[in-house]
């Protein structure tokens, strides 16, 4: 393997066209729920000869591909609210995880943890499961020290 640095457009443009043998992007989720991130491990949408897939590891072949992707299959037939399609759904999660941990697709090197400081004079909604990536400051107000 090679390391070689390349600006951002090109390494997407040579993800997109499956010319990476390994990479490392980062990754804000969209919403809070395991599947905004384990949607990059269905094998499907890996493939690069199709047309906008959602990580580049061209993941299939191998049992661990076909476990993970009946898994994501399970999580699209269970979204709903009930008990029984919530369980689904989480063991489907816990299917995608060990078939990643297998194959090794995707290896997770980063997880930012952040504090916030609170000051009695100023009024900030806090934030939600998306951390401060998904904070928004438009509703800050101040009162007196």
């Amino acid at each position: 393997m090679e390391i070689e640095r390349a600006p951002f457009s090109t390494l997407l443009q040579r993800g997109r066209n499956g010319e990476l043998e390994a990479y490392s992007l980062g990754w804000v989720m969209d919403w809070p729920a395991p599947d905004n991130f384990l949607q990059l491990l269905n094998p499907p949408q890996t493939d690069t000869s199709k047309s906008g897939p959602v990580s580049y590891i061209n993941w299939s072949g191998t049992d661990a591909a076909e476990q993970a992707t009946q898994a994501w299959e399970k999580v699209q037939n269970n979204s709903g609210p009930t008990d029984e399609e919530k369980q689904a759904r989480e063991e489907a999660y816990v299917q995608i995880e060990e078939a990643n941990w297998e194959d090794v697709g995707f290896l997770p090197t980063y997880h930012r943890k952040e504090e916030r400081f609170k000051y009695e004079w100023v009024d900030c909604p806090r934030f939600g499961g998306g951390s401060t990536s998904r904070q928004k400051y438009n509703s800050v107000s101040l009162s007196e020290e």
